[in-house]
């Protein structure tokens, strides 16, 4: 395989010169801190060998080896393996490696035949680190008083994920966990509709949501629109919700305080920790303002039925109907008979209309006509 690698720094704008900008011609290309490494990267996070590229089937290939990489700003596991396309962009560690066809001429920037150059080179340059300072867009009465790190999006981010990257802790349903070894962390409920497991890291001393680092499962939380409802596993976690035990799947509303039992069975330095259950702060805000709007009353129907029969008080206006009694016989012989059009007398001769024109329009019409063909002869015969 042939192939280039273009590597940055996180961060460089795509006009910086590169760290390192060359051409491999090789079976196997590996990336990494081992000195043994074709392209050697040095830096916190990079494993000995972190990435390996390979052709496979005509394609290049890489195997991921290394933690926190990231494939076009999409996370990887370690042993994941992905097919390349020419352009794409491998995150590791503080370093931008950019994958291009080692065969493809060599063309600037600004060519307009760099096509391929140029829309990775526009990707990175619009995705890459975006940020998004939403308070400057808000009145000063209304910014956040925080010093809270600006939000980034990471590169080919779907609207789905730049959605719920938008979307602020409070503005979530989300558990806080007060005491154990993780006080104040706050475990977010996915936007949408959704489930998510609940229970404890392999130690024992942490409660996650990760589906990834769950080792024991002690509960399912599922959330429908407004509605999240906790639902148990098995009796032995003792799931509790405001110290209630709970056996049935139950509906959560903001404040319930969630235990389960620690999967350790030797005795903890701190008390078991509590799971607060807080319900979006934009959610409860329009609840209080639905609770304090008055509601109509409805006038039952014997209330109704008296109003209707009930005389009108006095001194309220009142819309007066007066009807017109039918006209009679003796009515209609005073009535004197209708007065017939005055006669208008006809000027001049009596004029005949043939269909839509009169006599005198047609001779003028076929005088116009006649006239036109002559000065239209006289104008071929001279020429």
């Amino acid at each position: 395989m042939e192939v280039k690698l273009i590597v940055r720094e996180v961060g460089a704008p795509p006009a910086a010169k590169p760290l390192l900008e060359d051409v491999w011609r090789t079976s196997v290309l590996s990336l990494g801190s081992s000195p043994q490494a074709t392209l050697r990267l040095t830096g916190l996070g990079i494993a000995a060998e972190h990435v390996v590229l390979f052709e496979e089937n005509g394609r290049v290939s890489f195997t991921n080896y290394g933690d926190g990489t990231r494939l076009n700003g999409l996370p990887l596991r370690v042993g994941d393996r992905r097919a390349i396309t020419f352009g794409d962009r491998l995150h590791i560690g503080n370093y931008v490696v950019t994958v291009l066809d080692g065969n493809a001429p060599a063309v600037r920037l600004d060519d307009p035949r760099a096509t391929g150059l140029l829309q990775s080179a526009t990707r990175e340059l619009f995705t890459s680190g975006l940020k998004f300072d939403l308070d400057s867009l808000l009145p000063a009465a209304f910014r956040s008083s925080g010093n809270q790190k600006s939000l980034e999006i990471p590169e080919n981010a779907s609207f789905a994920q730049i959605l719920d990257a938008l979307v602020a802790p409070e503005d979530r349903f989300r558990f806080v966990i007060e005491g154990g070894y993780q006080p104040n962390v706050s475990l977010s409920l996915p936007t949408g509709d959704a489930e998510a497991s609940l229970g404890w890291e392999a130690s024992g001393l942490r409660i996650t949501m990760s589906e990834r680092e769950l080792a024991t499962y002690c509960a399912l939380v599922r959330k429908i629109g407004d509605q999240v409802t906790l639902h148990p596993v098995t009796a032995e976690h003792r799931l509790t919700v405001n110290d209630e035990p709970v056996t049935a799947p139950r509906q959560l509303t903001d404040g319930d305080r969630i235990r389960f039992a620690s999967p350790l069975s030797r005795p903890l330095e701190r008390p078991l920790p509590t799971l607060v259950f807080r319900a979006p702060t934009t959610l409860s805000i329009l609840n209080e303002a639905v609770a304090a709007a008055p509601c109509p009353d409805p006038l039952p129907e014997s209330r109704a039925e008296a109003a209707s029969e009930s005389p009108p008080e006095a001194g309220s206006p009142l819309r007066q109907v007066v009807e017109m009694p039918a006209p009679t016989e003796e009515d209609m012989r005073s009535q004197p008979p209708p007065a017939a059009p005055p006669a208008v007398a006809a000027k001049g001769g009596k004029t005949y209309y043939l269909g839509y024109f009169t006599g005198v329009e047609l001779i003028m019409m076929v005088f116009g006509t006649l006239l036109g063909a002559l000065v239209v002869y006289v104008i071929l015969e001279t020429l």
